[in-house]
C-alpha cells in the first residue's frame, strides 16, 4: 500500500472506503431519474460513457431498464 500524506482521520477514511466499497451496491428506488443523464452509476452519466445512443431512448427512466435492482 502506498504511503499516504493526509491526516490520520483522512487516511482512516480512505482505508475504510477501500474495504467497504466492495460490500455496497447501488439500489434503485423510484427509478424516475433519467437513465442517460442522471449520475446513478459509479461511472457517472451514461451518455458520457458511450459514443452513440438512439434518440428514441433519450427519455428512458431508470425504472424502464432496471428490475429487482439489477
Amino acid at each position: 500500500m502506498p504511503t499516504t500524506l493526509g491526516s490520520p482521520v483522512w487516511n482512516s477514511i480512505m482505508k475504510a472506503k477501500a474495504v467497504l466499497q466492495n460490500g455496497f451496491n447501488y439500489r434503485v428506488r423510484g427509478g424516475s431519474s433519467s437513465f442517460w443523464y442522471a449520475p446513478w452509476t459509479r461511472f457517472g452519466k451514461l451518455f458520457e460513457q458511450v459514443l452513440y445512443f438512439d434518440t428514441h431512448d433519450v427519455h428512458l427512466k431508470i425504472a424502464d431498464v432496471v428490475q429487482d435492482d439489477t
